[in-house]
């Protein structure tokens, strides 16, 4: 039912660790940026080449460069030069150059070092670049959404339809063919246009109303060995050899190639509807005469969507990307008896809609494709694959997969329990050692239907907000759909354990455990559909609207602050760090700390996003767009301002945890205290003997760390095993357990 992906450790990632020692971080008007550790995503496959015995991967983050022999991969970044963090088209050309599209300019590569060329320092019609070409004359063909450029290495030449019989100047593919003859397809206004040709003197123009082109929706075009040429369309596969038209059935083709044996290898694969099974898609091969189809599916670990990217490299290997769901495009290879799914390491998608962070400081993100944790050193990607056990036989399997692991929302309780809500309604729950589901088939008091968010109140009762109102204390389910209609965003508890819900059009419902009250129009100033909601420490609640507006309400008076006060013209989410400080997922990032509203201008972000602050005082930010120095995520170090303000107090009395864990020979253990006073914290074994005392003295209230080497307190090492970390201050005790592996 459940799936853990471990991933190696990404190199140079441990320096984050070490730079983070204290946990001060920002209360008053917040400053510069100390730090930032970006990692970019690998995974996101938007084209690839094979160069040897290299498989180079375009993606939405990096170039990434797989070697086949060990399996073991490079990614080159804007550090490395790339000119922009997204690569959407990659080919090589006879010299062994690597060209790239970008939304910067195209990018040659030799392996060494990158050349830029855009609209600013060459003859490049526009920097939007999203197919390029070379002939076999050398001559580099590249596509923009704003015209045809053509570079013979010394001199560019520009086709747009003010200057040229080119019909459209939206270029999403293109091929040359053994005639040195360029074909283009065509999208523009929404709408995809057919193809067009040219001959270095003539342009001619192909649609379904002049020619046996089926489908004006062509998404790929492929030159094979005997000169025709191939569209994929959205309904169906045309071939052109220069005289006659004939279809293919093989509907929805992304990508073609030809191997060395002249085979055409077509990948294809349909996008659904809302929740619905997923149109036709398949891995083909045709050889002239007949067409051969690879049933792949029971050779995945997950559901497929679609195939989206396909080569075949000199030994007959092919390579393929596949579709698991938006955002998520993985890239696998098939040798006739075997698949092999290649990842980097990071979080199988980059579309984030959450972030928690549990009592360990490891980090959990809610995807679009699972769930993801990084501890610091790795990461553990767990992925759902539901029975008809958890939803019943009437239901669609296939279909309700390939939504199963669109995560909604995360959360962490009291208890350090991982709760996770998804597309399709079912909610998981995960206690460091297994994941429970909870669905209707497991309870019948379970009731489903889309959830957005999670919160977790006071008593350790968690709360799930979407098309209806649900609540779990361990034990009992409890509906609330039966009283309120209304469909809620967001979620959030204040100091008074009240729930407060954002809705659609229905402003704000607040829950004290007995009354529903409601705030919009004719009580408050909330208007439209409230997108966000968030509690601080001083009971103030604030709520993003998508009207553009923020509102905080004390419980008495509300406020309103208005885009020319919060420079935010659209409030994604809202977020309270533990220095009391409100953060608006904004593009840029907005702070305000109760006096003034800050800007940071150079952290973009994007409409699905997710931020949160680390126990090391690292402000973790998630967007689908680019984050910091190029990456889709990034943990940012921030310095405080020229006044300090002291911490708030932490809620509670505990042991954070200690990491690393699993460690050898040492770990950071991580404590908090509420107030100032005598405590101690010492390190046990299993048998209840003590091993070594940490801490013995007078401690100011607020978060502390201290190491633990592995020692006892004669300064001999400790043998593997359980140990337990206990932290006592007058009355009030609690501890952890730690694990030593040598």
């Amino acid at each position: 039912m459940y799936r853990t992906h471990h991933t190696m450790q990404n190199a140079g990632l441990w320096f984050l660790y070490i730079l983070a020692a204290a946990i001060l971080f920002l209360a008053a008007p917040v400053a510069a940026q100390e730090s930032t550790v970006s990692y970019p995503n690998g995974n996101f496959i938007w084209d690839m080449e094979i160069q040897g015995n290299y498989v180079w991967c375009a993606t939405t983050g990096s170039l990434v460069r797989w070697n086949k022999a060990d399996g073991t991969y490079r990614q080159y970044t804007e550090k490395d030069g790339l000119a922009d963090y997204g690569v959407y088209s990659i080919t090589k050309d006879a010299q062994g150059n690597l060209w790239l599209g970008t939304r910067k300019g195209a990018q040659r590569f030799d392996g060494a070092a990158f050349t830029t060329f855009n609209t600013a320092n060459s003859g490049l019609v526009n920097n939007a670049v999203h197919a390029v070409a070379v002939a076999q004359n050398g001559v580099i063909w590249i596509g923009t959404t704003a015209g045809l450029s053509r570079f013979d290495g010394k001199t560019w030449t520009n086709y747009t339809t003010q200057n040229s019989g080119i019909p459209y100047n939206y270029i999403n593919s293109l091929a040359v063919d053994r005639n040195g003859v360029v074909w283009l397809a065509h999208y523009e206004y929404l709408k995809y246009r057919g193809v067009s040709s040219f001959d270095g003197t003539t342009w001619k123009t192909y649609t379904t109303e002049n020619s046996g082109l089926k489908d004006n929706s062509v998404i790929t075009i492929a030159v094979d060995d005997k000169n025709t040429k191939w569209f994929g369309a959205s309904l169906t596969l045309i071939s052109f050899d220069g005289q006659t038209w004939a279809e293919h059935a093989v509907p929805y083709v992304n990508d073609m190639t030809v191997d060395s044996k002249g085979a055409l290898w077509a990948a294809a694969g349909g996008v659904p509807s809302g929740i619905s099974p997923p149109s036709a898609y398949s891995l083909s091969s045709y050889n002239g005469k007949s067409w051969t189809t690879y049933p792949l599916d029971a050779k995945f670990d997950r559901p497929t969507l679609a195939y989206t990217r396909v080569r075949v490299d000199a030994d007959g290997t092919v390579w393929f990307v596949t579709q698991e769901y938006y955002g998520s495009l993985s890239l696998h290879s098939y040798n006739g008896t075997m698949v092999k799914t290649y990842l980097t390491d990071g979080p199988l998608n980059y579309s984030f809609s959450g972030i928690a962070i549990d009592s360990m400081n490891r980090k959990w993100f809610a995807t679009y494709h699972g769930v993801s944790c990084f501890d610091g050193k790795s990461w553990v990607n767990h992925l759902f694959t539901l029975t008809t056990d958890d939803v019943g036989t009437t239901v669609n399997l296939q279909s309700t997969n390939l939504f199963a692991n669109w995560i909604k929302g995360i959360v962490v309780d009291r208890e350090n329990v991982v709760w996770v809500c998804s597309e399709i309604g079912h909610v998981a729950s995960y206690d460091g050692k297994a994941w429970k589901l909870y669905t209707h088939t497991r309870d019948s008091t379970f009731v489903g239907g889309l959830t957005y968010t999670i919160v977790v109140d006071r008593n350790n009762v968690k709360w799930f907000a979407g098309i209806y109102i649900k609540s779990y204390d361990g034990k009992t389910w409890t509906n609330y759909q039966q009283y309120k209609t209304f469909a809620a965003y967001s979620g959030a508890v204040d100091n008074d354990n009240v729930k407060w819900f954002g809705t659609f059009k229905e402003g704000v419902w607040s829950f004290d455990g007995t009354t529903w009250t409601n705030y919009y129009t004719s009580n408050s100033p909330l208007k439209g559909s409230i997108l966000s909601a968030a509690a601080d420490q001083n009971n103030v609640k604030w709520f993003a609207s998508n009207d553009g507006m923020i509102y905080s309400f004390d419980g008495a008076a509300w406020k309103t602050y208005g885009q020319e006060v919060t420079g935010v013209k659209y409030p994604y989410s809202l977020y309270v760090d533990r220095n009391n400080v409100l953060w608006v997922l904004h593009n840029p990032l907005i702070s305000f700390d109760g006096k003034t509203w800050k800007t940071w201008p150079d952290i973009k972000l994007g409409s699905l996003s997710a931020i949160a602050l680390d126990a090391d005082g690292y402000m973790w930010v998630a967007s689908i767009y680019s984050v910091g120095e190029g990456g889709t995520l990034s943990a940012m170090k921030l310095s405080t301002g020229p006044t300090v303000v002291a911490e708030t107090v932490p809620v509670n009395f505990a042991i954070t945890g200690n990491y690393p864990n699993p460690f050898n020979p040492s770990t950071t253990i991580s404590f908090s205290l509420t107030e100032t006073g005598r405590a101690s914290l010492a390190v046990y074994n299993v048998t209840g003997q003590k091993v070594r005392e940490l801490v013995s003295g007078t401690l100011p209230a607020g978060w502390h760390s201290v190491v633990w080497d592995g020692r006892d307190q004669n300064g001999k090492p400790v043998s593997s095993g359980i140990y337990i970390s206990r932290l006592m201050m007058r009355d009030k005790v609690t501890a952890n357990r730690m694990l030593l592996m040598k």
